[in-house]
């Protein structure tokens, strides 16, 4: 987990460096900076405001919207003047320091039937609570006014205004676990299931919405122990959502929009218990697998979303057993020797979607390294995405589960040259050696295990054995 300090120490540090030693304040922010850095601080919660004096373009808009409040005219330009001013997170946390969260949700609150003004209400409150929990945290101020604001425009019966919810409802629940827990409460899982119903036609609702139903269950806030993810997903299944995507992925895989690539992403997390993939089994989602992978062939992200949902179903061993009988397993193996060098993201999920597909089948590892350039795919993904950790831990499982049940896969695989790139991968980078060296164990070439800590017993000295009885029996009289 990243370290994280309050804006205060950091303005504190900034002026130390100034009264102590006499820098200028360009000249101290750039030490603060550097410092904190150096000790592994996330400081992407801080404002480094540079020079006093200066107004930063956050600050003027949140001015000009503060005017056009009190003028009681040009309202919707000053909202779409601060989106357009939000570039970084350190612009969304000067923003919501200055009350622009407040001031939206004010606006917002009394917007009811101004489809415009909700709107644009909808879109301020996205550019500053996105991935920035510090803004995002201010929805919850008097009694949820803000989650409850946006819950209402996700209720609206106007497309627009729902879509601009939806939108919104996604950026407040990035990287915030405090959001996504009163959004439980608050009964989220059947907002968004009457959105769906509402709107079932149109498919442009079905995108977000889907977003808001996969980031409900994130674990990304670095604030929080522990998430209640599981809750979360259990709550959606249950007020039927994950059916809903099913039946509509089911009807519509061949759109080829970016909304099925939206729905593959979904129920990549809401397919998380082998009960959710029997029933989506049961509605047909592994039937509509082979032409989703015919169509990802001229689209990388179609591929990568395909390739993660088909990692999560296959955790069932029926499903790896069907994916490998119509011709799935072998689709994805030739796609992703095709894709793995133009994307680090599409190359950890084929690798995962493969080693969840050969988990404890012989059978189906066969097939994949019999694919022709897979072999070569896999040695080579160790080298083209060297600097992706995930990519390196996805791959290294992957041979792991390739070899582990079927040894007459090693030969291929060793001829690829993966012993080279498993030991490179080994010896340089620390956060995935022993991934690396799992796998050059299971492929039987030579490694060395170090036992990193080992105890050293020693005989008790005469009469230490009874004294300890001794001591016990006494303690045990008290107890």
């Amino acid at each position: 987990m990243s370290k994280r300090i309050t804006q205060e120490t950091f303005d504190e540090t900034v002026s130390e460096n100034i009264e102590d030693f006499g820098m200028s304040r360009a000249e101290a922010v750039a030490d603060a900076i550097q410092q904190f850095e150096a000790m592994g601080v996330d400081l992407s919660n801080i404002v480094k405001q540079a020079e006093e004096g200066s107004e930063p373009p956050v600050a003027a808009a949140i001015s000009a919207l503060s005017k056009s409040i009190s003028e009681g005219q040009g309202i919707i330009p000053a909202l779409d003047g601060l989106c357009q001013s939000i570039e970084t997170n350190e612009d969304r946390v000067l923003a919501s320091s200055l009350l622009a969260v407040g001031k939206i949700v004010d606006l917002c609150t009394g917007a009811n039937g101004q489809t415009d003004l909700q709107v644009s209400c909808m879109k301020a409150l996205s550019a500053v609570c996105k991935a920035c929990p510090e803004a995002s945290d201010n929805l919850r101020a008097e009694n949820e006014s803000g989650l409850r604001c946006i819950l209402t425009a996700v209720g609206s019966a106007e497309e627009i205004v729902c879509t601009a919810g939806l939108d919104c409802l996604a950026s407040a629940l990035l990287k915030n676990e405090a959001n996504r827990q009163t959004a439980y409460k608050m009964k989220v899982s059947e907002s968004l299931m009457r959105a769906f119903e509402r709107f079932s036609a149109d498919s442009s609702i079905l995108g977000p919405g889907c977003k808001c139903c996969r980031i409900m269950t994130f674990d990304d806030d670095m604030r929080q122990d522990f998430s209640n993810a599981h809750s979360h997903l259990q709550d959606l299944v249950e007020a039927g959502l994950m059916d809903f995507i099913v039946s509509w992925l089911v009807a519509n895989s061949s759109l080829g929009t970016e909304s099925v690539s939206e729905v593959l992403a979904t129920l990549s997390k809401l397919l998380g218990k082998d009960e959710y993939v029997k029933k989506a089994q049961e509605k047909g989602v592994l039937n509509v697998l082979p032409g989703l992978l015919q169509a990802s062939a001229a689209d990388i992200k179609l591929f990568t979303n395909t390739a993660l949902m088909m990692k999560t179903v296959c955790g069932n061993d029926d499903a790896k057993k069907e994916v490998a009988a119509n011709g799935t397993l072998a689709q994805l193996a030739d796609l992703f020797a095709a894709f793995y060098e133009g994307s680090a993201k599409a190359a950890e999920a084929g690798c995962g979607a493969i080693a969840s597909a050969t988990l404890r089948t012989p059978a189906n590892a066969a097939m994949v390294v019999a694919r022709p350039s897979l072999p070569e795919a896999l040695a080579e993904t160790l080298v083209k995405h060297a600097d992706s950790d995930r990519t390196l831990r996805s791959a290294c499982v992957c041979i792991r589960n390739l070899v582990s049940r079927n040894k007459d896969v090693v030969a291929p695989l060793l001829a690829a040259g993966l012993e080279s790139r498993l030991r490179a991968v080994m010896e340089g980078n620390v956060k995935v050696s022993d991934y690396a060296k799992g796998a050059l164990r299971d492929l039987g070439c030579d490694v060395a295990f170090r036992e990193d800590w080992a105890g050293k017993g020693h005989k008790l000295a005469q009469g230490d054995e009874e004294e300890v009885r001794k001591r016990w029996e006494e303690n045990s009289k008290h107890i």
